[in-house]
Order: C-alpha cells, then structure tokens, then sequence
C-alpha cells in the first residue's frame, strides 16, 4: 500500500486528503485474462492527519507506482502535494519538497 498526502487550498477552505492504494490482480475473462489494477480510497483528513468522514473510492486498471507517480506530478503543478504525509519518497517528481508538521 503507498500513500500520498494532499492539501489542497480552495474558496471554501483548505482540504486535506490521504490517497491510500491497494494494488490487485483479477482475472476478468477468458480473451484477456488477468489485469494489474489498483484500488483507491481517497480520505479526507484533519490536520493531525486523523480521518474525517468516509472515503470515495474507485478503481483504475494500472500500476499503483504509475497512478501515484501520475498523480504526484498533477500535484506539484498545483502546490499541493505534501512529501512528508506521502510514502515511496521515490515517486515524487525529483527535487520537490513540501513539508508540513503536524
């Protein structure tokens, strides 16, 4: 499991977010077999980083090391990725550092 850590400044507030993956192999037919996917549950969380309501989740058809690398170069480019509540430092783009302490 990998996580990466979100805050994200908006009109309404500041919001933060703790994208938790799960990665999976099923087999979905005979013609194309097993595919890699990954579940995930994306939670909102308060500053000391404890769960606040229920999470959304969804599930893509790729790599838990591709969604999260994905996501993490979208977050940059917006400021909101935080390095310190985020693992696999090794996925984010290089030379980026947030840091917020709880």
């Amino acid at each position: 499991m990998a996580i990466t850590g979100l805050k994200i400044e908006q009109a309404d507030g500041i919001h933060n977010m703790l994208v938790y993956s799960k990665p999976f192999t099923a087999e979905v037919d005979d013609e194309e077999g097993e595919i890699d996917g990954v579940l995930i549950e994306w939670q909102p969380v308060e500053d000391d980083l404890t769960h606040k309501g229920d999470p959304v989740v969804n599930v893509f058809k790729m790599t838990e090391e591709t969604f999260h690398k994905d996501l993490r170069v979208h977050a940059v480019e917006n400021e909101h990725l935080v390095t310190n509540w985020s693992s696999n430092p090794e996925w984010t783009p290089e030379g980026y550092t947030k840091i917020i302490e709880i």
